[in-house]
């Protein structure tokens, strides 16, 4: 494309991450949040969910799905397409927040994911309140948090990042 080595360095140096998009937090030692809190659609989860099982890999690996929005007639069935992905992936625990999101879960059981490791919440201060003891008790853990704008799940993230 006609760039040098320097401009290209130059570049890659001043480059900054979009906030809220596959961010990578070390809280503490042991536990990593991935912050991918800014927008949901299925396609986007199921790559977020490679991600976490890819960066994940030797920890304890929990996805917090919260519901997609604007997926009109698809609404359903997105939702439980990544519920039966969630269980094609090694992932420990999940955690899943609004209404829609309900059908991840239930999906993810249905396809073999152990009941016992999924939760579901309506009340963001209870799922909060959860997350807060998971990470309180655990010690090698990834998070992914991922919903659409709508659900703010970046409160999660901040809450999650405020409580090392």
């Amino acid at each position: 494309m006609g760039f040098s080595h320097t401009e290209i360095n130059t570049g890659l140096k001043k480059y900054r991450k979009l906030k809220r998009r596959l961010n990578i937090r070390r809280i503490r030692s042991g536990i990593t949040i991935i912050d991918d809190s800014y927008s949901a659609n299925p396609h986007a989860v199921k790559s977020a969910i490679d991600v976490l099982s890819h960066i994940g890999k030797g920890s304890n690996k929990v996805a917090v799905l919260g519901s997609m929005t604007r997926l009109g007639a698809y609404r359903v069935k997105g939702h439980k397409e990544v519920g039966k992905y969630i269980v094609e992936r090694d992932i420990q625990h999940l955690y899943t927040y609004g209404k829609d999101a309900q059908w991840i879960k239930d999906s993810a059981i249905e396809y073999g994911f152990p009941k016992q490791n999924a939760y579901h919440f309506t009340d963001k201060r209870a799922l909060h309140y959860h997350l807060l003891r998971k990470i309180a008790s655990e010690s090698q853990t990834t998070i992914l948090i991922k919903g659409s704008n709508k659900m703010k799940m970046g409160k999660t993230v901040q809450l999650l990042i405020k409580h090392k």
